[in-house]
């Protein structure tokens, strides 16, 4: 009996796992995104308070007047993770989508294997010849990635980056890029397709 006490204890031991707050450099120009509306969902949707990392992406839809803003916390060794979705058609309307809970650490693990803390900005990209890379794609979707911590700030951006990354076939971390969205829509089962 105390042999599989033991055995039980060593194996709770082996599968708990302990989160380490992500490092990643600070971007001393960064600034918050549409932190009115953070505000207000915080007012009607009491978001987690202090957390030890957080993850902020926001997706921004021209064409249909909506943005979608999926939130992922770390604080206290324990990962939350919200979805909201906000319309701007007569009256503007912010609603929360319940996603699933569980397994938000295999996606962090997912998303820093794709580089999500040291991606470049889409402006930041050159070519394999060390030019500047211009985005042909205009009035599609813009997809922004923030990282916060007490003492870190970083954010970058795209346009459209799966029809920049034919374009760019090379660049590899325009294809990261479109693999870090598709990993948050399939946890949130979220079907629209990348631009």
């Amino acid at each position: 009996m105390k042999h599989l006490l033991l055995i039980l204890s060593l194996s709770t031991l082996t599968l708990t796992k302990t989160w380490a707050q992500p490092v990643f450099e600070n971007d001393s120009n960064f600034t918050p995104f549409m932190q009115r509306w953070v505000s207000e969902i915080d007012s009607s949707f009491h978001l987690e308070q202090n957390p030890d990392f957080e993850l902020r992406f926001w997706t921004g839809f021209s064409k249909t007047m909506e943005h979608w803003l999926f939130i992922m916390t770390l604080k206290n060794d324990h990962w939350n993770a919200r979805l909201f979705k906000k319309t701007f058609k007569d009256i503007d309307t912010v609603f929360e989508i319940p996603i699933e809970q569980n397994k938000l650490g295999i996606l962090w693990q997912k998303l820093q294997k794709k580089k999500i803390l040291t991606i470049p900005d889409e402006f930041e990209l050159r070519d394999k010849d060390g030019a500047e890379i211009n985005n042909p794609v205009h009035g599609g979707i813009s997809y922004r990635f923030e990282m916060l911590t007490t003492s870190n700030k970083r954010s970058f951006r795209y346009s459209c980056p799966n029809s920049l990354s034919d374009i760019y076939k090379k660049v590899k971390e325009i294809k990261q890029v479109v693999h870090l969205i598709l990993l948050i829509y399939e946890h949130c089962i979220l079907k629209p397709k990348v631009c």
